[in-house]
């Protein structure tokens, strides 16, 4: 089960789902959990004496956050034990072709975190093909872990990544699947794919 990430980024989220999550991963051999800040001391608890990993996202859904607001919760995320951060850019400053703040902020982040893994998350729902190639040529030059993507339009934008990305970015697909998806996926080079449980799509 090396390839799926349980997540769970949602508002509403309770203390109960989050519980839900790290039990499956532990369950069922996963790979790591990702989740919002607030929740990083309880999977913390609940994960410390086992291998799955923890992520925290930065900045979900939108990466509307100032760029000192961001390095702040990653900072601080690491040093409340996350093993890694998924970094939601800045989807107005993608739109608006400011693709220099897109680079400072990925250098900032990644700089700041001490080495951990950083992933980068874009919502390709209404990106352009250039958009996203300029993202990517972005993340070869910084040398980002991984980049996520969530929205429509996933297989195109696979396809993309894969055409212009370097061996060292890998890519992410959030997105709840069957075992006949995640095998389409991974047949696309897909590395990890965030589901929201193995309950969905009978992956159990």
């Amino acid at each position: 089960m090396d390839y799926l990430i349980n997540t769970n980024l949602k508002v509403d989220a309770t203390l109960r789902d989050i519980e839900k999550i790290c039990d499956e991963a532990l369950k069922y051999h996963l790979d790591k959990v990702c989740i919002q800040p607030y929740y990083l001391p309880l999977a913390y608890n609940l994960l410390k004496n086992s291998t799955v990993l923890i992520e925290v996202a930065i900045s979900y859904p939108n990466g509307l956050s100032s760029l000192n607001t961001k390095a702040y919760e990653a900072i601080e995320a690491i040093n409340k034990k996350a093993n890694s951060i998924l970094l939601t850019l800045n989807h107005s400053a993608i739109k608006n072709q400011d693709f220099d703040y897109i680079k400072e902020e990925i250098e900032e982040i990644r700089d700041s975190i001490d080495g951990k893994d950083l992933t980068v998350l874009i919502n390709t729902s209404n990106l352009t093909d250039e958009e996203i190639i300029e993202i990517v040529d972005i993340c070869n030059n910084t040398f980002i872990n991984e980049i996520a993507l969530e929205g429509d339009n996933i297989e195109k934008a696979i396809d993309i990544i894969n055409n212009h990305k370097i061996d060292l970015l890998e890519i992410r697909v959030n997105q709840d699947v069957d075992k006949q998806k995640l095998e389409h996926l991974i047949s696309l080079k897909v590395k990890h794919i965030g589901i929201t449980g193995m309950d969905k799509g009978g992956l159990k």
